[in-house]
């Protein structure tokens, strides 16, 4: 029973550990144990006319329905980085943190970052996901929450993280103007930039078991 002024919180295992994962690779999209030595930049684009579906019809069925993602993941509004198959399992227990320094073309931007499990047939399932909305017209780091994950990533499987910048119809998109959805006359795309490489390159922190 939760009495008021109580909340739930929900630690890792004592034996759990962190795992770094670097987004590396440029335009090839990969999660890597080792960062590349050049620091590079990558963009994607956000056009308020060509939204990045939400995956499922209610986001309570994301469960039930366990939706396939791999669609998604080849647009070209859409970035993503892959990891090696695993040779062993992967056991997930924990938060899941997405560091990184992002730029927009716009007033604000949206990021959205998921973490999906790749099947050896190329199907790309959810495992957790985190979104945060950022005023980044200069370049702004950035220390999201990707979720916490209680998940096994089987042998021959591998980690696959997404990123985005609109979830519709979850999530009301940005304009790209100044202007609110509810009210804008007009809309425009912007371009989201992220760095990767170098000592200040984006990264993904695990915590595995």
């Amino acid at each position: 029973m939760l009495y008021p002024g109580m909340r739930w919180e929900f630690l890792p295992p004592p034996e759990a550990a962190r795992r770094v994962l670097h987004l590396a690779g440029g335009a090839d999209g990969q999660l890597a144990s080792r960062r590349d030595a050049a620091a590079t930049a990558v963009s994607w684009v956000h056009d308020p006319d060509k939204l990045v579906p939400t995956a499922t019809n209610l986001w309570s069925l994301l469960v039930a329905e366990w939706p396939d993602y791999r669609a998604t993941t080849d647009r070209d509004d859409v970035l993503a980085f892959r990891g090696e198959p695993q040779t062993e399992a992967l056991e997930l227990a924990g938060p899941v943190t997405f560091h990184g320094t992002v730029t927009t073309t716009g007033p604000e931007m949206d990021l959205f970052a998921f973490l999906l499990d790749l099947e050896p047939d190329g199907s790309a399932r959810f495992i957790c996901r985190g979104q945060q909305r950022l005023t980044a017209t200069d370049p702004t780091e950035v220390t999201m929450s990707v979720g916490e994950a209680g998940y096994v990533v089987r042998p021959g499987h591998s980690l696959l993280l997404m990123l985005c910048s609109s979830d519709y119809p979850d999530f009301i998109p940005l304009t790209g103007t100044t202007e609110r959805w509810w009210f804008a006359t007009s809309m425009r795309p912007t371009t989201q930039t992220l760095e990767i490489g170098g000592r200040a390159g984006a990264r993904l922190e695990l915590t595995v078991l």
